[in-house]
């Protein structure tokens, strides 16, 4: 119930993408997924076209500290995508860094790419009055985007192995030849295999994007 992810189109080709992890499980984090959500339609509502992925983040961190008061927090990782003009702007609430993926035809060298989107900020609900900083990175035709929350990685093989940052990339990788929904669909087979029957620890959320 803690795990949460959302698509909205702003104006003129700029898309608003989140993905967020409230900690704990069951029914309390799923009340704070709500209220983060909310936040969120209520931004767009005002904010309009100037929406940020920073103002974004703000909104919701007041949201859930009012709500829960420490009690319950949320990493989130907030971007604006314009598909006009091929970049990614983006903010960070304590989130996993989510992953930029070049094939190796797009690229003069043969080689495949992997960029991470890095950038740091308080989780959302920590501290009241948290800004976060932006960074930016251009995009070219057939990048893929992969976000992710920290359950895809922290969930044990049956000898108590996490999965890893390097095993995702490495899968993201071997499925770089396939379709966004495709991927998706391979990383996760590819992490439920090495999960085997353990039970799960955490919620997992994947989303892949690419851009035409």
């Amino acid at each position: 119930g803690g795990g949460w992810w959302a698509v909205h189109d702003i104006v003129d080709g700029r898309i608003l993408v989140i993905i967020g992890d409230v900690t704990g499980h069951g029914v309390p984090a799923a009340m704070i997924t709500a209220a983060a959500k909310a936040a969120c339609d209520v931004g767009r509502a005002l904010e309009g076209p100037r929406l940020t992925a920073a103002r974004i983040l703000e909104l919701m961190n007041r949201a859930i500290y009012e709500s829960a008061r420490r009690r319950f927090v949320m990493t989130c990782f907030a971007c604006v995508i314009d598909t006009r003009a091929r970049s990614i702007t983006y903010a960070n609430a304590g989130h996993n860094f989510p992953y930029l993926y070049r094939h190796p035809s797009t690229l003069r060298d043969g080689e495949s790419e992997i960029t991470v989107l890095m950038s740091r900020g308080n989780r959302l609900g920590d501290v009241p009055d948290s800004t976060f900083a932006e960074s930016s990175q251009a995009l070219r035709s057939g990048d893929r985007l992969v976000f992710y929350t920290d359950g895809l990685i922290e969930c044990e093989s049956p000898t108590g192995e996490e999965y890893g940052e390097k095993r995702l990339r490495s899968a993201i990788r071997a499925a770089g030849d396939q379709g966004p929904a495709q991927m998706r669909d391979s990383l996760m087979t590819t992490a439920a295999q090495f999960y085997g029957n353990c039970p799960r620890k955490d919620d997992i959320t994947l989303v892949v994007a690419q851009l035409v």
